[in-house]
């Protein structure tokens, strides 16, 4: 099995080397790290969401998750699922 390096993967780990702890400048990491896709999307949704909008979000994805756990749980005693998957 082979991995692709992509630009993404390639900017993720530019930011991560040129951090100030192996001594590159702030200035330079900072520059860098607007080149992340994943530090610009958590940029922009963290100026433009509020935090208690995004802890409602997590909330409600982790009470789902709970549910529907449970609801796996009651089926699996009362004898209805026989096979998971395919």
């Amino acid at each position: 099995m082979t991995q692709e390096l992509t630009v993404e993967n390639i900017h993720q780990v530019l930011r991560v080397l040129m951090q100030p702890i192996y001594g590159w400048n702030t200035t330079t990491y900072n520059v860098i790290k607007f080149f992340d896709p994943v530090f610009i999307f958590s940029y922009l949704v963290s100026s433009a969401v509020p935090r208690y909008t995004l802890f409602i979000f997590a909330f409600l994805l982790v009470t789902v998750a709970l549910v529907d756990t449970l609801v796996v749980i009651r089926l699996f005693r009362a004898g209805e699922v026989t096979q998971i998957g395919v």
